[in-house]
């Protein structure tokens, strides 16, 4: 009989020390997955008019060969998700400004960028 119970208690100790070793692994194996994922970025700013900074809404920021974009809210902000680390040409367009086109470094020191956009030039302020 007692030779069950050491059997028993052996057992039962190979089964909990397998299941601890197991979650151990998996929690080993999220980890890894965590730190080697790809990083990706938000690129965020403000559109302004270039002649008194007032701010531009609802322009529209497209970044060049890709299907990212985005429009500025009424306090000129915008925010685009999900770039990879690099170099970018941000395309901006509103109505009454000029199209504008800017490059952007996209990456682990990124701070907001201030687009300006220079109004067209009209009869009413020639």
């Amino acid at each position: 009989m007692k030779r069950l119970s050491f059997i028993c208690l052996a057992l039962f100790s190979i089964i909990l020390f397998s299941s601890v070793t197991a979650t151990a692994s998996t929690a080993r194996s999220h980890e890894y997955k965590i730190v080697r994922g790809d990083s990706t970025y938000t690129l965020s700013g403000t559109i302004v008019n270039a002649e008194n900074n007032d701010a531009v809404s609802d322009a529209e920021i497209e970044v060049e060969d890709s299907d990212m974009s985005a429009s500025s809210d009424s306090d000129g902000a915008f925010t685009i998700e999900g770039l990879s680390q690099g170099t970018y040409t941000i395309k901006v367009s509103a109505e009454g400004f000029k199209e504008t086109e800017v490059k952007v470094n996209v990456g682990d020191d990124m701070q907001p960028v201030v687009i300006k956009l220079t109004p067209e030039q009209t009869d009413d302020n020639k």
